[in-house]
């Protein structure tokens, strides 16, 4: 039935992110960089165009591929993950949200070092203060989840 796959679905999804954030946790960055291609190359075998997806399992298995990238160093893989989580759809002119305090701060540390590289100081000045404001936003809901873990 429909339901059970989809709960097939996010028991998958929930499973890989945990493999990726631990194999980014564990510094096995190579392996964040091989497991995000492979998202993104199933995503593109079912026909779906990365910029017209807005799937949120996606848009994870991309940010630990960020995260893993610009620890590595590799910059073509860094702005081809941000390409994705940037790329507006036709049914939406923003970009993939990315959720949990990890994600959002491995992809915020990913646009600085692009714009450092590549952009100019009011484009590196606008992407601090979108980091800034993303991880602020975050912040709060880390604060609760420490708190309920330690009480």
């Amino acid at each position: 039935s429909a339901e059970k796959k989809a709960d097939e679905s996010s028991r998958f999804h929930d499973l890989r992110q945990g493999q990726l954030k631990s194999l980014l946790h564990m510094g096995h960055l190579h392996s964040v960089v091989v497991h995000a291609d492979a998202a993104l190359t199933t995503h593109h075998s079912r026909g779906a165009c990365a910029s017209e997806s807005r799937d949120p399992a996606l848009a994870a298995c991309t940010a630990h591929g960020v995260g893993a990238a610009w620890r590595l160093g590799q910059w073509d893989d860094l702005d081809r993950y941000l390409d994705v989580l940037d790329a507006p759809s036709r049914n939406s002119p923003a970009s993939v949200e990315v959720n949990g305090v990890e994600a959002v701060s491995n992809v915020c540390v990913g646009k600085l070092l692009h714009e450092l590289r590549h952009g100019s100081k009011e484009r590196l000045s606008a992407a601090a203060c979108e980091a800034r404001q993303r991880l602020m936003e975050s912040l709060p809901a880390a604060a609760m989840e420490s708190y309920a873990r330690a009480y």
